[in-house]
C-alpha cells in the first residue's frame, strides 16, 4: 500500500469585525492510494480537492486524521498546479531550474541533465534561456511541470495541470505525463475539472462533494462524464418548429440559431437520432463540459 489517508477533517476559520466564521472543508475522508494508481479527483470548485493535496504533501495540517506513507522522509513527492508566480519572472526558466535544482540537493551534473532531458522531452529546449517573463501562459505552465519533475518522483500530484494550454499542446502534455508516470509506475492523484483529461489518463476514480470522497467505478465514472456533456446544435432557424423536446436559443445568428436542449438524459448519439428522425439539418455541434448542477449526492447515499 503507497498511502493511507485515514479520517482526514479539516475546518478553515476567519474573522471580521462581528463574528467568527467556520468553513468545514473535508469530513472523515479515507482513502488508499495503491502502487501504479493513477487516481483521478473531480469534484466542484470549493469541494476540497487542493486542501486534500496540501494535508498529504505536509503543507497544510489537518484538525484530525492522518497520512500515513513508509518511509516518508526518503520518497520526494512532487506537487504539480497551475501557479507560475513563484518562478523568478526575470530569470531564464534555465536559471530557475537550476536554482530549484538546487533547493532538491541535486548535483550541477544531475541538474544540468534533468533540464537536457525534460526540455527536449517537452519541447521547450529552445525557450530555456528567454526570460521567463516573456513566456506565454502555456509555456510557464509546461515550466511549472518540468520543474515539479527535476527529481524523480515517488509520488505525483496534479492539480489543474493543463491549465493555460490550448487543445493541441494540452493534448500532448497529457501523452507525455501519461508515459512519464506509467513507464516509471508512480502513484499520482489527478485533479482536473475536464472528464476527458481524466478518463484518458487514469486508472481509478473518486469524487468530492460535501467535504466526502467517494471512490466510483469506472461505470459510475462514465456516467458522471456522460451527464456533464452539454451539446450545443446549430440548426438553420426554419427547423425550430420541428423540435418538441426543452431547448433554449444560446445564439442567434444571420440565418441559424445556436440551441441547447435539455439533454443531460441523453447520450449525443440518442440526440443525433432525435434530429435525424425530425429531418432537421446540423450545421454544427460543440460540446460545452459542465459539471454545475450534476447531482452528486447520489453516489453518497
Amino acid at each position: 500500500m503507497s498511502i493511507k489517508v485515514r479520517n482526514i477533517s479539516k475546518k478553515f476559520t476567519s474573522y471580521n469585525f462581528f463574528n467568527k466564521q467556520v468553513n468545514e472543508v473535508l469530513n472523515e475522508v479515507n482513502f488508499n492510494l495503491l502502487d501504479n494508481d493513477i487516481l483521478g479527483l473531480i469534484g466542484p470548485n470549493g469541494s476540497g480537492k487542493t486542501t486534500l493535496l496540501k494535508i498529504i504533501l505536509n503543507l497544510i495540517e489537518p484538525d484530525h486524521g492522518s497520512v500515513l506513507i513508509a518511509n516518508r522522509s526518503k520518497k520526494y513527492l512532487a506537487y504539480i498546479n497551475s501557479n507560475s508566480r513563484s518562478f523568478f519572472w526575470r530569470l531564464s526558466p534555465r536559471d530557475n531550474l537550476t536554482f530549484y535544482g538546487k533547493l532538491l540537493d541535486l548535483s550541477s551534473q544531475e541538474i544540468n541533465y534533468s533540464i537536457s532531458k525534460l526540455s527536449e522531452d517537452f519541447y521547450v529546449q529552445d525557450i530555456l534561456d528567454l526570460p521567463f517573463m516573456k513566456l506565454s501562459s502555456g509555456q510557464m505552465q509546461i515550466f511549472n511541470i518540468i520543474r515539479a519533475l527535476m527529481r524523480e518522483p515517488s509520488y505525483i500530484f496534479l492539480d489543474e495541470p493543463t491549465t493555460s494550454l490550448d487543445l493541441e499542446k494540452s493534448s500532448n502534455l497529457l501523452n507525455i505525463l501519461k508515459s512519464y508516470i506509467s513507464d516509471r509506475k508512480i502513484p499520482a492523484i489527478w485533479c482536473s475539472h475536464n472528464l476527458d483529461e481524466i478518463d484518458s489518463v487514469c486508472t481509478r476514480f473518486a469524487i468530492f462533494n460535501n467535504k466526502r470522497l467517494k471512490l466510483l467505478d469506472k461505470n459510475q465514472f462514465m456516467k458522471i462524464k456522460n451527464q456533464s456533456n452539454h451539446y450545443c446544435f446549430e440548426i438553420e432557424k426554419s427547423d425550430l418548429k420541428k423540435i418538441n423536446k426543452d431547448f433554449e436559443i444560446v445564439n442567434e445568428l444571420e440565418n441559424t440559431l445556436i440551441i441547447s436542449l435539455s439533454n443531460h438524459k441523453y447520450t449525443i448519439n440518442e440526440l443525433i437520432d432525435f434530429f435525424i428522425k425530425k429531418n432537421i439539418e446540423l450545421i454544427s455541434i460543440d460540446n460545452k463540459k459542465n459539471m454545475k448542477g450534476f447531482k452528486f449526492d447520489e453516489f453518497f447515499k
